[in-house]
């Protein structure tokens, strides 16, 4: 196990080395995120076909969702294993390649976390929607469809920010997922990030914040071009999805990379791990790599 005494974790080069290796990789990140752009659009496009057909548009979110979280499970094993694994195919297959029930059990018990850790962001943030519906209504507010929205979205970030501090140092047990570390549990990823939950929040938040900013305001700049150059429905829909999404996939990346960094630094890889750095010694054959 390499670098299992370092343990100084400075925020600011975390970061430069998860820009440095996007930069680096930049063509392999086209390579992935091309097909999740074009699902994306086909998803908003979709909610755009069945809003003009029967008057509602449909909420989505959860397969933008599902495919966001595959990429940054690929971009992990760009990190962690180098190009020739950074596959979806590979993604898909590694864990059941000869150990099927021990390896349905692990993703059974990952998907079971995820959940849990989705009704632990998901309960606050509708207590604070309910919160702020009823506040809001007391003053005499009328509730409408967009200011339920504003307010869910407000509440979310709320939610986020509290839980951020947890969410950061239980990151890392994703690393440990790609990688294949089945001895290391949840606890174990605890009780070593123990201490570095500062350093650990502040990589998460500069790697998220720039992005977050930038989709955030960049998507009604976009709807406004897209109405004064006469674009509506489906190219409207393109227009604006493309970019949103580009960023939001290059925000993620870059989390990711800082998160595979911190892992590295403070729990350590195997030899062979993370093959763009001179020292991490040579590359495991197939058979070891996960």
């Amino acid at each position: 196990m390499r670098d299992r005494g370092h343990k100084t974790l400075p925020i600011r080069e975390s970061i430069r080395e998860s820009y440095v290796f996007f930069s680096s990789h930049f063509l392999h990140f086209l390579r992935l995120a091309t097909p999740i752009l074009l699902l994306w659009i086909i998803v908003d496009i979709f909610e755009v076909y069945i809003e003009q057909s029967r008057g509602v548009r449909p909420d989505l979110n959860f397969i933008i969702s599902f495919l966001s979280a595959g990429f940054s499970l690929v971009w992990y094993r760009l990190f962690i294993s180098g190009p020739e694994d950074a596959t979806y195919w590979g993604m898909l297959t590694h864990h059941f390649r000869g150990r099927s029930k021990s390896s349905a059990m692990a993703v059974f018990r990952s998907v079971t976390r995820l959940i849990l850790l989705t009704v632990a962001i998901l309960v606050p943030t509708l207590l604070l929607s309910i919160m702020l519906m009823l506040f809001l209504t007391r003053q005499g507010a009328i509730m409408t469809p967009e200011l339920i929205r504003q307010m869910v979205f407000l509440a979310m970030g709320v939610a986020f920010l509290l839980l951020s501090p947890v969410l950061a140092r239980i990151s890392l047990y994703t690393v440990s997922f790609v990688l294949g570390r089945k001895s290391l549990q949840m606890r174990d990823v605890w009780r070593q990030t123990r201490g570095y939950t500062l350093p650990l929040w502040g990589i998460l938040m500069r790697a998220f914040l720039p992005y977050a900013l930038l989709v955030r305001y960049s998507e009604p700049l976009l709807e406004h071009l897209s109405l004064q150059w006469g674009l509506t429905g489906f190219g409207q829909a393109a227009f604006i999805t493309l970019p949103v999404a580009f960023l939001s996939l290059m925000m993620l990346a870059i989390m990711v990379g800082a998160n595979a960094e911190a892992f590295r630094k403070l729990i350590g890889m195997r030899e062979g791990d993370a093959p763009h750095r001179p020292t991490a010694g040579p590359k495991r054959t197939a058979e070891t790599a996960f």
